[in-house]
């Protein structure tokens, strides 16, 4: 990071000993400890809301590992194209094998491409965005357990932003999170209400009450396959439960969310500096 002026937030969901061992070994840098675990969404916006939208702001997962003149190369690339309003860097193995990701909103298959292009889905693995667009577009909604960057490239989308991936911009990942295969009751519980609220706040409630139905329908399916495993069915009830809860909400209201309750992505006025 030689030659650019940075200020780094540290945001740690589920504070614990490394809180004091990172504030010990790097003073400079400014740690949020939050007392509860508020997701990805929250974590990204309790750092957002500290910066106050600077030039250019790096969203970096805690797995992945910046490499030599990466950030160099992702801030010179946004100064040269002004058009563009944030890009991704490529994330690599520690064996240096080129890691496919998601690039695009509607993507069957992730990627591994070699040169620079547009995309339209902005992970959050390791991105570089310009504070003005983060203020524009408003921050990650809190409300999803997951999509929330998918939700944040729609509306980023919907007001006409343009971003772009940088092969030669190279980070590590090392793939710390736990990943859930598509046909288990821990995936279908994670994703189901998130699902939701998805499709009710970019396609309408009808679409949402279809949804629905279509998920009770996976629901009793999940549940009769995994009949014997409790820890399984506990997860499948609860999100059921959750999910009839917002269904009935969808079928008696016909407006948007953001009709409904405070937009918890708007930025208030007081957090700009």
């Amino acid at each position: 990071m030689q030659g650019l002026e940075c200020q780094v937030v540290v945001v740690d969901n589920g504070p614990d000993y490394r809180v004091e061992a990172i504030r010990r070994e790097f003073p400079q840098v400014t740690v949020i400890a939050n007392v509860s675990d508020t997701g990805l969404a929250g974590g990204f916006n309790s750092g957002l809301r500290h910066l106050g939208f600077p030039d250019f702001v790096l969203v970096m997962h805690g797995d992945v590992e910046l490499t030599a003149g990466t950030l160099t190369k992702m801030v010179s690339y946004l100064r040269e194209h002004q058009s563009t309003a944030g890009i991704i860097a490529s994330l690599v193995d520690p064996d240096g094998t080129v890691q496919a990701q998601r690039t695009a909103i509607v993507e069957l298959v992730p990627r591994r491409p070699r040169r620079p292009r547009p995309i339209s889905f902005v992970g959050t693995s390791c991105s570089l965005v310009r504070g003005e667009v983060f203020f524009d577009v408003g921050l990650y909604d809190e409300r999803f357990s997951c999509h929330e960057t998918l939700d944040w490239s729609l509306r980023a989308k919907r007001k006409g932003y343009k971003f772009a991936y940088l092969p030669e911009a190279r980070v590590l990942h090392h793939r710390s999170g736990r990943l859930r295969q598509d046909g288990s009751a821990a995936f279908f519980a994670e994703r189901s209400v998130a699902n939701l609220w998805l499709v009710y706040k970019h396609a309408g409630r009808q679409w949402a009450v279809t949804l629905y139905w279509v998920q009770r329908m996976q629901a009793r399916w999940l549940a009769l396959r995994w009949r014997h495993d409790s820890e399984a069915l506990r997860r499948i009830s609860e999100a059921m439960a959750e999910g009839t809860g917002l269904y009935r909400r969808f079928r008696e209201e016909n407006r948007r969310p953001e009709l409904l309750l405070d937009d918890p992505t708007r930025v208030a006025e007081t957090e700009v500096r």
